[in-house]
């Protein structure tokens, strides 16, 4: 009888040991941004260019599907496309991709156009990423600066 006790403690240890790593897992999911190229002087109508690459990170063990990043930044970019096109100027760059294996990462390259005078405000920008897991739960986490801080974290 006693065996039978341990045994059904032991099952309730793992299973709440397996939910608190798929918890980890999901809340690890992450998205960071670089400039490769910075600029160090504006142009002849005070803008500078770079590229910036958005890394989407999935830690866990398993993949996660319909990932959405969404960059929001405190002043307008404008995105320009290897063939010299641009989008219109915009403080939200949108990325996407089916699926992120488990343990894998996702890169974008994205070339950004801002005012030199205020691209040191790009520090002040977050990054959702937002995706689905296996089991159909759709999360969202945020990244970056003046994030709420959470409880029991200092």
């Amino acid at each position: 009888m006693a065996a039978v006790g341990f045994a059904a403690v032991q099952v309730l240890h793992l299973r709440r040991e397996a939910a608190a790593t798929s918890r980890v897992d999901l809340d690890g999911v992450a998205v960071t941004w670089s400039t490769l190229d910075t600029p160090t002087h504006p142009d002849s109508t005070g803008k500078s260019s770079a590229h910036y690459r958005f890394t989407a990170h999935n830690p866990g063990r398993l993949p996660i599907t319909d990932v959405v990043v969404r960059f929001d930044a405190p002043i307008e970019m404008t995105r320009f496309h290897l063939d010299e096109t641009r989008d219109p100027p915009a403080k939200v760059l949108v990325l996407d991709t089916p699926v992120i294996a488990g343990g894998a990462t996702r890169d974008w390259t994205r070339g950004v156009e801002v005012t030199y005078a205020d691209r040191a405000q790009l520090r002040e920008a977050k990054a959702t990423i937002q995706f689905h897991s296996l089991n159909g739960q759709t999360k969202a986490n945020v990244w970056g600066r003046n994030q709420p801080k959470r409880r029991g974290v200092n």
